[in-house]
């Protein structure tokens, strides 16, 4: 059996005629349901509800026997950047200095030194927190044009490198 065109036309009109029908059936089931039901779930302030901070956590390596090490943890803090230090001693006989040991963020890396990119609060008793003014994605894009590195220092006045630590990579990242 043979159509015509006038067949073919007729089907494909009873065709369209169908969708729409489907069509204008689902909109006025969508318009009349209890509203709730329809409505996207607003987004919470929750702080739980947030992405975590991005963090940074470099090894902080004793340098020529110093028996100090330990470790850095940068992280974002609202737009700021948070410098955590911690060291030990290493063993009994090479314990934390007595005073204040200066700590910087420099260019480079621990074994091709550089300037200083950042001054950190010195290290007392093992300890140093700084609050830096930049977000800790401005050292990401600092880390695209160099490297940076951590290092610890004998005191504030005797400048030897007891630890440091390279930030080399973007690798390094964690998510806590």
């Amino acid at each position: 059996m043979h159509t015509t065109n006038k067949e073919r036309g007729a089907v494909a009109g009873i065709l369209g005629i169908i969708v729409l029908v489907a069509a204008i059936a689902g909109l006025i089931y969508f318009v009349n349901q209890p509203e709730g039901e329809n409505t996207p779930t607003p987004v919470s302030n929750d702080d739980s509800m947030k992405m975590p901070a991005p963090m940074m956590n470099i090894t902080l390596a004793a340098v020529k026997n110093s028996g100090q090490s330990g470790t850095a943890l940068l992280k974002d803090m609202n737009g700021k950047t948070q410098v955590s230090i911690s060291l030990t001693g290493g063993t009994s006989t090479q314990a934390l200095p007595a005073g204040r040991q200066a700590a910087h963020i420099h260019d480079g890396t621990c074994e091709k030194t550089g300037g200083i990119h950042e001054p950190l609060t010195p290290v007392e008793n093992g300890a140093s927190v700084t609050i830096l003014n930049e977000p800790l994605s401005h050292f990401l894009l600092d880390l695209e044009a160099g490297d940076l590195y951590i290092n610890v220092h004998k005191s504030e006045t005797d400048l030897a490198v007891v630890a440091c630590g390279n930030i080399v990579t973007v690798d390094e990242m964690i998510v806590q």
